[in-house]
């Protein structure tokens, strides 16, 4: 979960004709160091991190930057068990970065998944619809939690109340969830919804759904 600092389609670990001062170049390559180790080498992460938010004081990161690194050491105080140093440095986060809303509604989550609260962390990742881009991701990050424990049946659900549910991979994992059900009528309701749509909305239908409505209708074993 741990984010890497990007500029335009290149990541600034390998950017290094910008101009930027030494101490951001080394917080940035510190950050995407820490990133590219995930939850290995965790004292190395530490240290990389350290480096990394000792210079968001300074004033020379950029606001992407400073976002980027405090959301990273916040996931970091979460592996590490610092729930209490985390939900401390959250607050600060949501004071520092209102407009960051998806990623404070990811940090909150991850805390209360932590603290073995997951329908509470479900409910923050689904209270959020005010903005698409927003709501995407919090469903599918709730979709996932769901997934983990087996409810698949809500998870469908869930992913049904998302405001991206036409697109072909969102349409795709609500009929493969369904078949692994074996409700195939489902299935069937699901691309036909999606066809239906495509077709109000007058935007050109992925043929995969035709072809996929007439496997199951005819009774053929889907992704075969």
């Amino acid at each position: 979960m741990f984010k890497t600092i990007q500029t335009h389609s290149h990541t600034l670990l390998f950017f290094s004709f910008n101009r930027v001062s030494d101490s951001v170049l080394t917080a940035v390559i510190c950050n995407n160091v820490a990133a590219i180790n995930k939850d290995q080498n965790i004292f190395d992460t530490k240290k990389k991190m350290k480096l990394a938010t000792s210079e968001i004081a300074s004033g020379r990161l950029s606001h992407l930057q400073r976002i980027t690194i405090l959301f990273n050491n916040c996931i970091l105080l979460i592996q590490t068990n610092q729930t209490e140093a985390c939900y401390k440095q959250l607050q600060e986060f949501k004071k520092l970065f209102p407009e960051a809303i998806i990623e404070s509604l990811f940090l909150e989550a991850a805390l209360l998944y932590k603290d073995k609260k997951v329908n509470e962390a479900i409910k923050v990742l689904e209270s959020s619809t005010q903005k698409d881009n927003v709501s995407v991701k919090a469903c599918l990050a709730s979709t996932q939690s769901l997934l983990k424990q087996d409810r698949v049946g809500e998870a469908i659900k869930q992913l049904r109340s998302c405001t991206s549910k036409h697109k072909l991979a969102i349409v795709s994992l609500m009929v493969h969830l369904c078949l692994s059900l074996e409700d195939r009528e489902g299935a069937i309701e699901i691309l036909q919804d999606a066809i239906n749509w495509y077709k109000e909305n007058k935007v050109s239908i992925n043929l995969c759904f035709h072809l996929s409505l007439t496997k199951l209708k005819f009774g053929f074993d889907f992704f075969k």
